[in-house]
């Protein structure tokens, strides 16, 4: 049986104790945040997938080196971090910090923190497909807020395990509603993805975050959602 690892962390309150495990360009990406929680989300997720990364590959933290890759453009330039031998996902948002870890499986991993200030009933023209649209509307107000954000991480870890981003288009995804199982009713996306060749998981733990993992797999996969332990 093939094995994720989800790791939650939070965001680290000292960063410049973890920047050895940047590259420069990494370091000056930590810098140009405006605000001090950024920075330490941003540290976080690069530090708690190379330690994560390295003990997966048997190599140490410091010798782990992200390069881009856009799926979508098949290009080097730009796109999500990638290394050799291993996939992974980082996901950030309030005050957690998810980062999903699988040898040759493509995974995408969201959190989104439900938002009391968010105007969900606008986004969710931009956000949900026509069929989430009207399950959303009939949800009664007292769910309402937690269900747009169950159906947008669903939605964001599907489009990211594919490689393609926001670019995969999150109203193209329609998944079930939000108090059913987690999974795909359809996907007007990339041809290359089938339904069923994803996975996909949820992962609530009372906050009030709502957390998702996609995998393009066929294969049966534990998924283990585990603290993170520097």
């Amino acid at each position: 049986m093939a094995r994720c690892v989800v790791h939650i962390a939070r965001p680290v309150t000292d960063p410049d104790r973890w920047r050895f495990l940047l590259d420069e360009g990494e370091q000056a990406r930590a810098d140009r945040f405006r605000q001090a929680i950024d920075t330490a989300r941003f540290v976080t997720g690069r530090a708690v997938a190379k330690l994560a990364i390295a003990d997966h590959l048997g190599t140490k933290p410091a010798d782990v080196r992200f390069r881009l890759y856009c799926a979508n453009c098949d290009s080097a330039e730009h796109g999500k971090p990638v290394v050799d031998g291993v996939e992974f996902s980082i996901a950030h948002s309030g005050s957690f910090v998810l980062v999903a870890v699988t040898g040759d499986i493509p995974v995408g991993v969201d959190v989104e923190f439900v938002n009391q200030r968010t105007d969900v009933d606008s986004l969710a023209g931009s956000v949900l497909s026509e069929t989430e649209r009207a399950e959303f509307t009939a949800t009664g107000d007292a769910a309402r807020r937690a269900a747009f954000f169950t159906y947008w991480a669903r939605k964001e870890a599907l489009v990211k395990s594919t490689g393609l981003g926001l670019s995969g288009e999150l109203r193209s995804v329609s998944v079930t509603p939000a108090d059913a199982d987690p999974g795909v009713v359809s996907w007007n996306g990339p041809e290359k993805v089938r339904l069923t060749d994803l996975t996909l998981e949820d992962y609530e733990d009372g906050t009030d975050y709502r957390a998702a993992l996609a995998a393009l797999t066929t294969e049966e996969l534990e998924v283990v959602f585990q603290h993170f332990a520097a």
